[in-house]
């Protein structure tokens, strides 16, 4: 940028002609300073040097260089103190700046770094397939460690970052998948197959694309002797109850039980009244067990649920009491589940030998997302 551009106390990489050499200071014994003044058209900046003669003496006046450094002074004297220095010769006009910490400079990392690579040569292991190289358009492992430190220009340099930004990405996956594979439980609630579609004739509207997508993506975990663990987020009204609802549909065809925990007793009466709208009128019945339930009507549907005799159980924290069996729990649906702690969620997902599970928010915070991992 130009000289009368840089702001004070911030970096900046300024390109000027020296003006002048101003003689040096001998501030104390081992301690020189030398000066220089470089200027462009628009303004003039001193260059502080401390203790470095060769330096000193390799500017000419006259000659153009490049100066990187935090720029002080005031608005009308500015300084740039023991700058990276390039002149017009050098041959890579990019170089790297590194976070340093007490007792490194940048000149001595980039010795370093340079040193190191010229030992390893062609010894770095390349862990991508050619022929994922080429579909990706990717360059080498070498070629970009090379160029992610001294890049020949910005084109390798744009090169070398998105060949290291894949191979993060590469290794998050990959451990993702490892973890995945870790935690796969095997299962023997099976839910044949159906279809978004199937559901979807039985409701007085028509699903959303993204409901389509997330039914079939459901269906097909369930369907197979993996138990499923997904997560279904969208905001408030979005439709997310109506997955679950063609879920369970799909469950009590099956022959399996699904329950679904609220955390506050209106949620789960919101849920009871939206699920019984789209499933009683397939023939699937529907119960609600809360805290507010009378005594004997928590016996009749606590008996009813052990029974076989009601397929889905929408409720509270009375979902997991010890009274509270299912004869054939297949399917686990929890709505916010960051307001349940951990222990509750995992007795009623103990209700149902590996049963599958289905999380709905409308806010998933980092350890729900983690959860779900």
């Amino acid at each position: 940028m130009d000289i009368a551009d840089t702001r004070l106390n911030e970096n900046a990489v300024v390109q000027g002609t020296i003006v002048k050499k101003l003689a040096p200071a001998h501030i104390r014994k081992g301690m020189t300073i030398y000066r220089v003044i470089a200027a462009d058209e628009t303004a003039d900046i001193t260059i502080v040097i401390y203790n470095s003669e060769y330096l000193y003496n390799s500017f000419a006046v006259g000659k153009s260089y490049s100066f990187y450094g935090k720029v002080t002074g005031n608005i009308l004297r500015r300084e740039m103190s023991s700058p990276m220095v390039l002149n017009d010769s050098t041959e890579n006009r990019i170089q790297p700046l590194y976070h340093l910490t007490e007792g490194l400079t940048q000149q001595l990392l980039r010795v370093t770094v340079k040193n190191a690579l010229s030992v390893l040569g062609g010894e770095i292991l390349e862990p991508v397939p050619k022929k994922y190289l080429l579909e990706e358009q990717l360059a080498s492992l070498p070629y970009a460690l090379e160029n992610i430190h001294f890049p020949k220009d910005s084109h390798a340099l744009e090169l070398a970052k998105k060949r290291l930004v894949f191979d993060e990405f590469l290794a998050l996956q990959l451990g993702m998948a490892l973890i995945r594979s870790r935690s796969v439980r095997e299962t023997d609630r099976i839910i044949k197959g159906g279809s978004a579609e199937e559901f979807e004739a039985g409701l007085p509207f028509r699903l959303t694309s993204a409901q389509k997508r997330a039914i079939g993506e459901c269906l097909a975990d369930m369907s197979s002797s993996k138990a499923m663990n997904r997560l279904i987020q969208g905001d408030v009204g979005s439709g997310k109850t109506a997955v679950a609802a063609a879920c369970a549909y799909f469950a009590a065809k099956s022959g399996f039980q699904t329950a679904l925990m609220a955390p506050t007793e209106i949620l789960a009466s919101q849920h009871y009244e939206t699920l019984s709208g789209f499933l009683k009128p397939m023939g699937v019945k529907v119960c609600l067990l809360t805290g507010s339930v009378s005594k004997k009507d928590k016996t009749e549907i606590k008996e009813a649920l052990a029974s076989g005799e009601y397929q889905v159980a929408v409720g509270t924290h009375a979902l997991i009491q010890d009274s509270t069996v299912f004869e054939r729990l297949g399917l686990v649906i929890t709505d916010e589940q960051h307001r349940f702690g951990v222990e509750q969620r995992a007795k009623l997902s103990g209700k149902g030998k590996n049963a599958h599970k289905l999380v709905m928010s409308a806010t998933p915070i980092p350890r729900t997302l983690a959860l779900m991992v």
